[in-house]
């Protein structure tokens, strides 16, 4: 066992392990608890080959292991993530992506008659800043994609003040079995987890100026889990092309006891049915009992839709 320094190679009973994109990497069959105090050789090792958690040896050295097909994925994502912090470049991105999309639906040599509802895709998108940091929530959806399934996909990121990129994506799948009642099939995409299917049922309803939508899904896995998603949307109109958004979009996540739940608040203007903005905060809470942690980013939005 060494020292590892930067594009080093060693070789042990473990298997080969190395230093990759300034970050460490430690065999997955090694638990180490955190809060971890570092001693002046693992400080040492740290600076030298980057953040990470540092395997503590008896002389202070580190291991670091290959990289899987789902470390490399998430360089590639965060990587993504931290070009979509730009404006400019986030901008583009959407640009680019309702030019491919919207299209889609109408490619046919036939003389074409757009239909005023149906396949097409249409989405949203809001940034947020607030006292913890920046956040973006991206929903894209088709209707009746195929067979009567619709389509819908959402990806929310965000960057705090220590340049940490959070991210979490879904894809729902729904059929309709009647009125607003679908089945649904979810997957989640959780950083630090991977890929979660969930299936399930949604209902969503709209009245006057009220639009109204909840889903429970359950987790298919060793520990199953539940999880309510609602949302309770209220746009009265203000005057000609202005409305007044009220808006809270809350999940819980349950097994056994409570995992975590979030509750996301929503008041401003809504201009020309496509512009939106005003204040925003984001509520979380985790554990239970004792150990129930809070935590909370509040701030402003804007947003529109496409």
């Amino acid at each position: 066992m060494k020292l590892i320094t930067p594009n080093e190679i060693i070789t042990t009973h473990e298997g080969n392990y190395w230093r990759t994109d300034g970050r460490l990497y430690i065999p997955e069959e090694k638990e180490v608890e955190e809060p971890i105090v570092l001693s002046p050789e693992n400080i040492i090792v740290q600076e030298i080959a980057g953040y990470g958690k540092v395997v503590k040896e008896k002389r202070g050295l580190a291991v670091v292991r290959e990289p899987t097909f789902l470390d490399k994925v998430r360089e590639e994502v965060v990587g993504t993530l931290r070009n979509l912090a730009n404006p400019r470049k986030l901008a583009y991105a959407v640009g680019v992506a309702c030019a491919i999309l919207a299209p889609v639906a109408y490619a046919d040599d036939s003389p074409v008659e757009i239909p005023q509802e149906g396949l097409g895709a249409k989405g949203h998108i809001e940034f947020l800043a607030g006292n913890v940091g920046l956040a973006t929530d991206l929903i894209v959806s088709m209707d009746d994609l195929l067979l009567g399934i619709d389509f819908t996909t959402r990806y929310k990121t965000g960057v705090d003040c220590e340049n940490q990129v959070s991210h979490f994506g879904l894809i729902d799948l729904n059929y309709n079995i009647v009125d607003g009642l679908d089945a649904l099939l979810e997957v989640q995409f959780i950083q630090g987890v991977g890929v979660v299917p969930r299936p399930g049922f949604w209902y969503a309803t709209a009245f006057d100026d009220v639009n109204m939508f909840i889903s429970a899904t359950v987790g298919p896995t060793t520990n199953p889990d539940g999880e309510l998603h609602a949302l309770l949307a209220y746009k009265p109109e203000l005057t000609e092309g202005a409305k007044l958004l009220l808006q809270m979009e809350a999940v819980t996540n349950f097994a056994k006891e409570h995992n975590f739940s979030t509750q996301d608040f929503r008041i401003g203007v809504i201009l020309d049915d496509t512009y939106m903005l005003g204040a925003a905060a984001n509520l979380k809470e985790t554990g239970m009992g004792n150990g129930l942690e809070f935590s909370y980013n509040a701030g402003v939005f804007g947003g529109f839709n496409f």
